[in-house]
């Protein structure tokens, strides 16, 4: 009896020892190159092609991705001078119904607009915090509500008869014509002031 579990205690050490050696010999290989680098460490990572096609992925998303992220940007701000702009024609149809005639200073509009920074000439009106101003321009044909917005370079045009136009100051500026375009259509050439401009009506 003592033999016979001797026996089976050996087989089963020789046994776990054959395991033991195999799994040894199965992590070594794995960082091992058998065929021509045998016993040398094989480095684990990305080559530099792959890294260099990466980087080229994420500047064409970013080519892409931020030319219309600008776009956009511009496209929300001047909707909301846009709105404001809307609104004042709106206060100045209202005050003619009422006087007769248009009014030639925001003092005489409603009082609910926000709070404005009034230049000397009495006209001009910025709100605080904001990238534009307006005009009220009395007179002839120039009954109008006028709005410029500094940062995009673009005015909007909002005559009381009705006609809309939107202004692009330098036809060399891609965002400041999308914008525009975005709102209306192109119209013509023309000069404004010292400056040549593109004009573009609005439906």
């Amino acid at each position: 009896m003592k033999n016979v579990m001797a026996g089976r205690l050996g087989g089963f050490m020789a046994e776990r020892t054959d395991k033991k050696t195999t799994t040894e010999r199965s992590w070594t290989t794995a960082f091992q190159d058998d065929s021509n680098n045998k016993g040398k460490t094989v480095a684990c990572g990305f080559t530099l092609i792959e890294l260099l096609v990466v980087v080229l992925i994420i500047g064409i998303l970013a080519a892409i991705a931020v030319p219309q992220y600008q776009k956009a940007v511009a496209k929300s701000q001047f909707s909301e001078m846009l709105a404001l702009v809307n609104s004042l024609k709106q206060q100045e149809d209202l005050y003619y119904l009422a006087n007769g005639r248009y009014a030639t200073s925001f003092e005489e509009l409603s009082p609910d607009f926000p709070p404005v920074a009034v230049d000397q000439a009495g006209y001009s009106f910025r709100i605080p915090g904001k990238d534009y101003y307006f005009d009220l321009m009395d007179g002839g044909v120039y009954n109008t509500v006028y709005a410029y917005h500094y940062k995009l370079n673009v005015s909007y045009l909002y005559k009381f008869s009705g006609e809309r136009q939107c202004f692009v100051y330098d036809e060399n500026d891609a965002l400041a014509k999308y914008v525009c375009s975005s709102v209306g259509t192109f119209a013509s050439k023309a000069t404004c002031g010292k400056e040549n401009c593109l004009v573009y009506t609005m439906n």
